[in-house]
Parts: structure tokens; C-alpha cells; sequence
């Protein structure tokens, strides 16, 4: 282990500390059944106790006067029954264990397929543990590390060639449709005939195990979201705790904007980021290309889609790990480099953002950062790509 290495996990490990010492001052001045534990928890424990009251139609919100709606597919109603059954502060802890369980999880299934010194992922699990998404998820107890362990378990299968396998776990992000859609229009495009039948698959699972809640709960699903998508469009929530485009332009200073011009802004600047993404996924995809393009997809993610909110940035742990596991595969070390500057910028600014600027913050510059690492991570892959094979021509000549 070098110097520098030593020094970053020292400083996670201390960040950890004292993150962990604030958490339960916190949790100690609030109580358990009132403050920090009055999240977005209680929308999933809600939502499990009204399935078990038979009161259907009342899960999901006719508008947002509650302040943690349900706002999930009807097929994740299933596991938010057993929480329904919990007592509300074992049902907190329930939603932190599971969260902690699947990082960990996300951690081992990344160090399967595509292997690393141990020191690697020691380093990565602790910088993790420090990263702001990460401590917001355990005091308001969401559910993203199950999407990143997906994410993970899913193209690690793809890599292994087992495709009908990574495409029924690929399947599962449907359960968040602004993450699902995109991911499977990536494996229609690229995945295979195996692939793209596992995807469907699973899809079909999920839409009929639904079933016996009747079609009313998908109509009422459809109808909450349309209500959600119309509080973003008109920003009508928190932009600071986005990590979006999108809510990059409605929070950068100095422009007084209409919701129309937002979402021109934010089209366009998707179109050069979106293009960069379909670019190296339009090449051959070799296995240990994957863990590349998983990093190109999650960046694409994270920084174009219309929401994605504090604790969504998580998802930036997988290009993240990925960059430093795989910094030798990189084809210009410059690249490298200006990728984790943006990682460290994106950590710093998250820190500042969610625990001590919040909603002072101007900007929401997560998004505009992961636009600029995604389309260095696209130049390396290709020019990089074409740089090798034009060494590997000139190596070939007699």
C-alpha cells in the first residue's frame, strides 16, 4: 500500500467517523419515532401496512400533500408487506440492513468479475461508506444500493457470457422504470437473442405478479407518477438535491428561465452525451470492454435523466469503483486523471450540497460533472480503441 492510498483511507475511515458520530447525536436528539427517522422509509412501511388492510386503492397518492409518497410499480409492493408487518422503527432498521447488505454485495459480485488487488476494494468500500449518497440513504432509508448490487450482478453476468441470466437481473431494474428503460434499451440493442429473452422474461415476471392486486393498481401507479413528473417539470421540489442536468439548469445563477426553456437546455445537452454513449456501445462488445461501458451507462444515467435525486447518487459508485480497479486499461493516462478529478469533485460537492450548503447551494453541479467524466470515459474508449489498433498493426509489420 503507497502513501497515497494510505492517506485516502485514513481520510474516509475518519470521515466515517464522524458522519457515524453525527448520525446518532441525531437519531438521540430526535427520538426514534419522530426526525431523522421520519423518512422515506415510512412510505414503503405505509405502503406494506395498507396491502395488509386491504385498502388498496389508498397506496398510492392522489397528490402530494403527504410528504413520502409511494411512488414505486405495484411489483415491489411484496416485500413492502413484510416491512408492514414490523413494528416502525424495526422496519427502519430492516431498510438500513438490507441497504448495507446489497453495498456490500455490489462490492464482492464487482470483485468477481473483474478481478483486483484486495487493497482496491478495501479502499473503494471505504470511500463508499463516506460518500454523502451513501449516509443519506442510511437516514432516510432508500433503496438504491439494490439497483447498483442489479446493475452489478447483471453485467457481471453479461461479462461471464451467461446471458440469460444477466438478462432476468437486468429485468429487475424496471422496479425504478427512469433506470430500467434505459438499461434495457441497451440490452435490446446489444445484448443477444439469450439475453434480450431473460429481459422479457423478467419483465413478464414482474407485470403478473401483480396480477392479483388487479389492473386498478397499475392505473393508480400511472396516475401518481404523472403527478410527480409534473412537480419536476415545474420545479416544484428541492433542485439542489438533484443530480441531473435537468437541475443543473434550473438551479445555475442567472438565468431566469420557463420550464420550456429548461427542458430545451437540458435536451440539448443530453444529445452530445447520449451520442457518446451509443458510440461505444455501437462497437464490439468484448468482455473486458463491459466493465468500461457499465461506467460510460451509469454516467449517462445519472447525468441525462429528467430525475434523480440525492440518494440516486449511489449509482455514481460503480463507475467510480470501476475507474480505479480498471485505471489500467485506460488508454491515455490524461483521461484517467481528469475522470478522477470529476470523482473527487462529485464526492466533495455532494458532501457540500446534502450536509452543509443545502438548500443555500446555487448550482446542482453533480450532472454537469458526470457529463464532462462520461464523454472523456467515451474519448478514451474511442480513440483510445483506435490508438491500440494501430499499434497493434504497426507491431504485426515485419
Amino acid at each position: 500500500m503507497n502513501a497515497r492510498t494510505g492517506a485516502v483511507r485514513i481520510a474516509a475511515f475518519s470521515l466515517i467517523l464522524l458522519l457515524v458520530a453525527l448520525w446518532i447525536q441525531e437519531l438521540r436528539r430526535s427520538g426514534t419515532d419522530a426526525g431523522v427517522l421520519n423518512r422515506d422509509w415510512r412510505a414503503f412501511h405505509r405502503a406494506g401496512a395498507l396491502l395488509w388492510e386491504g385498502r388498496h386503492r389508498d397506496i398510492y397518492p392522489l397528490s402530494f400533500d403527504t410528504d413520502y409518497p409511494f411512488l414505486y410499480p405495484p411489483c415491489l409492493l411484496y416485500p413492502c408487506a413484510v416491512l408492514g408487518l414490523l413494528p416502525p422503527t424495526w422496519a427502519y432498521g430492516c431498510c438500513v440492513l438490507v441497504a448495507l447488505l446489497a453495498v456490500v454485495a455490489s462490492l464482492g459480485v464487482f470483485r468477481i468479475w473483474m478481478p483486483g488487488r484486495r487493497g482496491d476494494y478495501v479502499t473503494a468500500a471505504l470511500v463508499v461508506l463516506a460518500s454523502a449518497p451513501w449516509n443519506g440513504i442510511m437516514v432516510v432509508g432508500q433503496i438504491t444500493p439494490l439497483f447498483v448490487l442489479a446493475l452489478a450482478a447483471g453485467f457481471g453476468a453479461w461479462r461471464k457470457q451467461r446471458l440469460l441470466t444477466a438478462g432476468l437481473i437486468l429485468s429487475l431494474l424496471m422496479i425504478k422504470p427512469n433506470l430500467g428503460a434505459v438499461v434495457g434499451l441497451v440490452v435490446l440493442a446489444r445484448g443477444g437473442r439469450r439475453m434480450v429473452l431473460g429481459l422479457v422474461i423478467g419483465w413478464t415476471g414482474l407485470l403478473a405478479s401483480t396480477l392479483p392486486l388487479g389492473v386498478a393498481m397499475w392505473e393508480d401507479y400511472f396516475a401518481a407518477s404523472a403527478l410527480m413528473a409534473d412537480v419536476v417539470s415545474s420545479n416544484a421540489m428541492p433542485m439542489w438535491k438533484h443530480q441531473t442536468l435537468y437541475a443543473f439548469w434550473w438551479t445555475v445563477p442567472g438565468i431566469d428561465v420557463s420550464a420550456r426553456w429548461v427542458q430545451l437546455l437540458w435536451a440539448m445537452s443530453v444529445v452530445p452525451i447520449a451520442a457518446g454513449a451509443i458510440l461505444v456501445w455501437a462497437r464490439r462488445v468484448r468482455a473486458e470492454r463491459v466493465p468500461r461501458l457499465l461506467g460510460v451507462t451509469v454516467l449517462f444515467l445519472v447525468a441525462a435523466n429528467p430525475y434523480c435525486y440525492f440518494y440516486d447518487g449511489l449509482l455514481l459508485l460503480i463507475p467510480g469503483v470501476i475507474w480505479y480497479v480498471e485505471r489500467g486499461r485506460y488508454a491515455h493516462a490524461q483521461c484517467h486523471r481528469i475522470c478522477g478529478l470529476c470523482l473527487l469533485g462529485i464526492f466533495v460537492w455532494q458532501h457540500l450540497s446534502l450536509f452543509v450548503l443545502k438548500e443555500f447551494g446555487p448550482w446542482a453541479l453533480v450532472g454537469p460533472v458526470a457529463w464532462v467524466w462520461c464523454m472523456v470515459e467515451v474519448v478514451d474508449l474511442t480513440v483510445g480503441a483506435r490508438r491500440r489498433s494501430s499499434d497493434a498493426s504497426l507491431a504485426a509489420v515485419p
